[in-house]
């Protein structure tokens, strides 16, 4: 019986690679190895043990029990597998985005950018039309790396992330990515000039992987395979195609609810109304960063399991929110105030008392200028 069904499942991939569908399987394929490779190399996010406590999207939601979520990432990983192997996914990919969607519901912090592309991606392939489904996906592609860029237009870019991938030697260059981004991006876009911007595509991926991987900073490995995704789905939408692609996508419900949030939406984010990781802000140094300061009182009475988080720097003693997040579950922690402030008071549920606690988190910088402010509080 199961080799019955998978010689049908293997004959109708046939079927599909042979036709005119060959473009949207190899798309399907892309992006499922995408979130596999995700959450292999995130575990910890989606299946434990860790610290971090978790942070539900609506404050009073309980913590799912340990072996409740491992089962239904489980679950999601199989579904996911499924959406791969299985030539008509629809129903499998509406089974597989509602799973991750209570993953997300319980823990914000599996929200990441690679997971909301990913999302995106794959719902576009359930609606009617799948003559439009490569359009959807090159709107999204190309959508974020405008905004991307639009992002990387500050000075923070410039004084701190810029250095740090690229040598202090070429501080003075600092707006060549952004300029860069955005302008691959806006070819994407146009029929005429969509080589130029495929070539700049692919050209930025190599250069984040060199930058990011083990020949270079040996940083964040969970985004590694979203790169080399990204470049592939990218020759497979782009390469060839003539259509103008946002009046295509624009034809469809779900093509206009995809240019809402990832072309109109990040706008939003200026003014504080869009969260960061929906904005395509990823290496920009404009996320928010938190920091728990602590007394040496505060200090005394943290859990041995918190311990090893702690951090001393610039004379201060605490919590590095971002820094935990990214050591223990090879993620940074979803950078916004309301996040941290719910963090918070789940290390006092901990037994961290809260008049020995100061959250710390710096306000975005203005695109003149490279001061952070800080907004500095007591946690109550």
């Amino acid at each position: 019986m199961t080799l019955t069904i998978i010689r049908e499942l293997a004959r109708e991939n046939r079927e599909l690679w042979s036709g005119s569908e060959r473009k949207e399987l190899l798309l399907k394929w892309t992006i499922c190895l995408g979130i596999l490779s995700g959450v292999a190399l995130s575990p910890r996010l989606w299946f434990g043990p860790r610290a971090l406590p978790t942070i539900p999207v609506f404050p009073n939601l309980p913590d799912l029990p340990t072996i409740i979520t491992i089962a239904i990432s489980i679950l999601f990983v199989l579904v996911t597998l499924l959406v791969a192997i299985v030539p008509k996914a629809k129903t499998h990919i509406l089974v597989a985005t509602t799973i991750v969607g209570v993953l997300i519901l319980f823990d914000i912090n599996r929200l990441q950018p690679w997971v909301y592309m990913y999302i995106l991606m794959l719902v576009s392939f359930t609606f009617p039309g799948k003559d439009k489904i490569c359009a959807n996906v090159a709107t999204i592609i190309a959508l974020t790396y405008t905004w991307s860029g639009i992002q990387k237009l500050n000075l923070s870019f410039a004084a701190d992330v810029f250095p740090w991938m690229f040598g202090e030697k070429l501080t003075h260059f600092w707006f060549v990515p952004p300029i860069l981004e955005i302008g691959i991006g806006i070819c994407l876009l146009i029929p005429k000039v969509r080589l130029a911007g495929l070539i700049g595509a692919i050209g930025i991926n190599l250069s984040m992987l060199y930058m990011l991987g083990p020949l270079n900073q040996n940083f964040n490995s969970v985004v590694w395979p979203w790169n080399v995704c990204l470049l592939v789905a990218s020759l497979i939408v782009f390469l060839k195609s003539s259509d103008a692609i946002l009046l295509r996508t624009w034809e469809t419900n779900i093509g206009k609810f995809i240019i809402i949030l990832v072309g109109i939406m990040p706008g939003f984010n200026f003014i504080g109304m869009w969260d960061d990781y929906l904005s395509a802000q990823l290496y920009a140094g404009s996320t928010k960063e938190g920091y728990v300061l602590l007394t040496p009182k505060g200090l005394d009475s943290v859990p041995k399991s918190y311990r090893p988080y702690v951090t001393m720097q610039n004379d201060r003693t605490g919590f590095d929110l971002i820094e935990w997040s990214s050591s223990e579950l090879n993620v940074p922690i979803y950078p916004e105030f309301r996040v941290y402030r719910v963090l918070v008071r789940k290390l006092v549920e901990q037994g961290i008392p809260e008049s020995e606690m100061t959250l710390i988190v710096n306000d975005r910088p203005a695109i003149w200028n490279s001061k952070v402010e800080y907004r500095k509080e007591p946690v109550r």
